[in-house]
């Protein structure tokens, strides 16, 4: 009967068909050998008859030929399609990304303020924060250097630098105070030569805006 096979001549009765096992089926009486389930389906139960029952496999697994179930997409790797056919179909989760789990169908990005540059990575510990001088939006694989006149603090990662304050200037990224002696009444300053010399009957504290005329 379909559903049923039998492989080794001398059989003198119908129970020494075999039921088509799981991962195949049997579509026709007589057969001698099982029909494997094509790569990229499976079939959990044995005696199918139809082709039909060889299912899709599901997105963030893959089925080789005759698979009877699917096989989880490794952690660090993810597959968004259904019917893959290999472990090669999942992909490797990409840099900026992290995939913590078996079976995943996307990829978690790394926060903002956050990096990381590891291909496949496998847990959230590898989106480290971004330095100072730099800023990392969502997903970055590598910190972006701060404009210039721009700063991002070396206490805190940051999803975005800053314009630099009055009263000081921020080369590569970092903001410094202007100097005692000097005042600069503007933003966005990234060098030294923003910071002007307070004039006669003023004085100026570190990290002046503004002159103080003298009492």
């Amino acid at each position: 009967n379909a559903g049923t096979y039998r492989g080794t001549i001398g059989a003198s009765v119908a129970g020494d068909c075999l039921n088509c096992p799981a991962g195949f089926y049997c579509s026709t009486a007589g057969m001698s050998k099982p029909t494997p389930c094509a790569a990229g389906t499976y079939s959990a139960s044995a005696g199918a008859t139809v082709s039909g029952a060889c299912l899709p496999c599901e997105k963030g697994k893959y089925c080789v030929e005759a698979s009877s179930v699917q096989v989880l997409c490794a952690a660090g790797t993810y597959s968004p399609t259904d019917a893959a056919q290999a472990a090669s179909t999942c992909i490797l989760c990409p840099p900026g990304t992290y995939c913590d789990a078996t079976g995943l169908t996307v990829v978690t990005n790394c926060a903002p303020g956050t990096y990381s540059a590891t291909t496949a990575a496998t847990t959230s510990t590898t989106c480290l924060p971004c330095p100072a001088g730099s800023y990392c939006p969502l997903a970055s694989s590598a910190p972006v250097a701060c404009a210039q006149g721009t700063y991002s603090g070396p206490s805190s990662s940051s999803a975005a630098c800053t314009d630099c304050s009055v009263g000081k200037y921020c080369p590569a990224g970092l903001e410094i105070n202007c100097p005692a002696g000097t005042y600069n009444p503007v933003t966005r300053s990234f060098a030294l030569t923003a910071c002007l010399t307070c004039p006669p009957g003023s004085w100026c504290a570190e990290g002046a805006s503004a002159v103080t005329n003298c009492n």
